[in-house]
């Protein structure tokens, strides 16, 4: 998979080599460019494998040189997949079939979550404006059937510290209208007055119960 990345233009980024990449656009620049992040599950997972994990790597053993960066909050990462079958040609045009694991939107949702706040304060990140929105997306596109599996996991997840920091991540920037995080929402450029963010704010609140000091914050 390396050497794909290579031979299809993609750089490394410099200091998250060999678990992030980028292309540039067409212009040679970052209009049209296109990023892949190679990202795992929490690093708890790996106890008692062969794989070299920390907070920033996870390393296969033996090396394919490549790494994955850990995601602690991507807790449902293997809960309830979703089976995309894919046929096509390759690159030097041999036929070719494959299953791609979708994670569920749980996981999406919870990735969306942490990364907002690791962002609310970034000028250079547009202060995580649009991991706000791309929350909204994942909220708005769950099916009943998953909303239901996002309940379940919920209730399976509870106790653990992840879950509290998500409650508390809702509760601070989620919580009103003029809650930083609604803010963004509206402040994005590709904001819509037709977003549902009452439904919005009601379905996290669900998803990840507050306390009144949390929605204070």
């Amino acid at each position: 998979m390396a050497a794909a990345l290579k031979r299809l233009g993609y750089q490394v980024i410099e200091g998250a080599e060999k678990y992030q990449f980028a292309k540039p656009g067409p212009a040679g620049g970052r209009d049209g460019a296109l990023k892949i992040d190679l990202l795992t599950g929490p690093q708890n997972r790996f106890q008692g494998t062969g794989v070299k994990v920390d907070s920033r790597r996870a390393r296969p053993n033996p090396s394919i040189d490549l790494y994955a960066h850990p995601v602690d909050e991507a807790l449902t990462l293997e809960d309830n997949l979703l089976p995309i079958a894919l046929t096509g040609k390759t690159s030097d045009g041999v036929d070719s079939s494959g299953t791609v694991y979708l994670p569920h939107p749980l996981t999406f949702a919870m990735m969306k979550l942490f990364a907002f706040r690791d962002r609310v304060g970034d000028k250079d990140k547009d202060f995580g404006s649009y991991h706000a929105l791309d929350l909204y997306t994942v909220i708005a596109l769950t099916t009943e059937v998953e909303w239901k599996q996002a309940q379940e996991l919920c209730m399976k997840h509870s106790s653990g510290p992840i879950f509290d920091d998500a409650s508390r991540i809702v509760g601070q920037y989620f919580a009103s209208q003029n809650s930083v995080g609604m803010l963004r929402i509206k402040e994005s450029p590709y904001f819509r007055k037709e977003l549902n963010l009452a439904e919005f704010m009601d379905v996290l609140r669900d998803l990840f119960p507050t306390s009144p000091a949390q929605g204070s914050a």
